[in-house]
């Protein structure tokens, strides 16, 4: 093994021509570096000689192994196993940050903060999907592009080192969670509370448990272990950011780890799809149809014909035609209030998607949010109360969706129904499309989809009536 110091301009294995160390910490050092062969950039991650070549096998075939646009490509692995090719990201989440805290430029711009916000929310997800445990989550782990879209890299590294029963002191203890740090294995969990720690930073530039008081001598890592330090609540700092954000972010930071875990649940479905159009955000340009434009408020065309001729929605005749303009009917929408003391049912037997679905309901608009677990139990609550919409999943485990759907009629034909499913070709569908108009929420979906959805047909509701 190449036991001597790499230098600029030097040539490894005749092949990549080191250009200028990016970074080095107590196991490696970081190279940016040209590929003659392939005749571009990469990153060359040597691991120090003194330590076992299995800590790069390791991370190669952990970061190989999870599909996912937001881990850290690995190309390959060298013939010593002592370095590992991979692809080259000019950035990192911690150098950003240090450059913009000496600058004294605040924290990063909020559509920059929203896309690392959701990357590392997917990069986390995807590792965890995989099986894979990162274990030492923090800004310095997180790579950019140019573009400033994230990375997670350096999987399994710390715990790997420490295996080996050396001892180096890797300084990411200011980024674990309390139970790593009283000595348990990192798991889930404790991955989720590293990425609170990073989120914390990313949109505040401080660390969560640094502590400004002149009396106090302690470093972050023993704040984490006391569980009477309190964190300084997120929405303080930046009362700018939503409910959404700072609530998730705190929750990472919980003691609890069910909390974390809860939390994340929610965050996979709120934050893991960047660039979706927000609330009433349609991006509907040109000109619409009746038809299309009763599909787009969740209505029928009957009911869009009702409205153009009471003068009550924007339209426009062209050749005898009427057209819709999607900028004027969402500005119609806007002007619409919500009905603050709406109520809402959630049919569904996956006790995360009620959960969520409340949640980001009783947050958002303040609505009643009521639930049911089976069809049978859906019919009975709608026998004896009114509702002003009902999201209703497909596939129930003691009647199909189609069956509650029809009853559900049967008993209020006016009722308002969202049709949650992830098949919106299946079989269950066609026979659903027979009983009558609904909306329609595919899965997966996001809290932006939950939140147009209540926007639209609650805003619809009250203009068509």
């Amino acid at each position: 093994m190449d036991t001597k110091p790499w230098q600029a301009r030097e040539k490894i294995d005749k092949r990549y021509e080191l250009i200028e160390l990016c970074g080095k910490g107590n196991y490696g050092e970081v190279w940016k570096a040209h590929d003659a062969k392939l005749y571009r950039n990469v990153a060359l991650k040597r691991i120090y000689p003194f330590l076992s070549t299995r800590i790069a096998i390791e991370e190669a075939r952990k970061q190989g192994t999870i599909r996912s646009d937001y881990i850290a490509r690995v190309i390959d692995i060298s013939r010593g196993n002592n370095y590992i090719i991979m692809e080259y990201y000019p950035n990192s989440l911690a150098g950003q940050i240090k450059k913009r805290i000496k600058e004294g430029s605040g924290p990063l711009p909020d559509n920059e903060s929203d896309q690392i916000l959701s990357g590392c929310i997917r990069a986390v997800r995807d590792a965890h999907k995989s099986g894979i445990i990162h274990g030492d989550v923090k800004p310095a782990n997180i790579l950019l592009d140019e573009q400033l879209k994230p990375y997670l890299s350096d999987f399994g590294v710390a715990r790997a080192i420490e295996e080996e029963g050396i001892s180096l002191g890797l300084g990411s203890s200011t980024w674990a969670a309390p139970e790593v740090l009283g000595g348990e294995l990192p798991d889930k969990p404790s991955d989720l509370f590293s990425l609170g720690i990073t989120l914390y930073l990313l949109f505040t530039n401080r660390h969560p448990f640094y502590s400004n008081e002149p009396s106090c001598l302690l470093t972050e890592s023993d704040n984490i272990k006391n569980p009477r330090f309190t964190v300084r609540p997120l929405d303080e700092l930046r009362p700018d950011l939503s409910n959404r954000i700072t609530k998730t972010i705190m929750d990472f930071l919980s003691w609890d780890r069910k909390v974390r875990s809860n939390a994340f649940a929610s965050a996979e479905i709120q934050f893991a799809e960047p660039g979706k159009a927000t609330i009433l955000e349609s991006k509907v340009t040109g000109l619409m149809t009746a038809e299309e434009v009763s599909k787009y408020l969740h209505v029928t065309p009957k009911t869009i014909y009702r409205l153009i001729k009471q003068g009550r929605i924007p339209a426009t005749k062209v050749s005898q035609r009427w057209r819709f303009d999607g900028v004027s009917i969402d500005q119609w929408l806007r002007k619409t209030p919500i009905v603050s003391k709406a109520k809402i049912l959630v049919v569904d037997d996956d006790e995360a998607i009620r959960t969520v679905l409340r949640e980001i309901i009783v947050r958002e608009f303040g609505c009643n949010v009521m639930v049911a677990r089976t069809g049978s139990e859906a019919i009975e609550m709608v026998t004896q109360q009114d509702f002003d919409l009902i999201f209703l999943d497909l596939k129930m485990p003691d009647m199909d969706g189609v069956e509650v759907f029809r009853r559900m009629k049967t008993i209020n034909p006016k009722l308002l129904v969202t049709i949650i499913t992830g098949y919106p070709d299946s079989e269950l569908m066609m026979r659903v499309l027979l009983l009558g108009p609904f909306a329609v929420m595919k899965k997966p979906f996001d809290a932006k989809d939950i939140i147009s959805a209540v926007n639209t047909i609650l805003r619809v509701n009250v203009r068509i009536r």
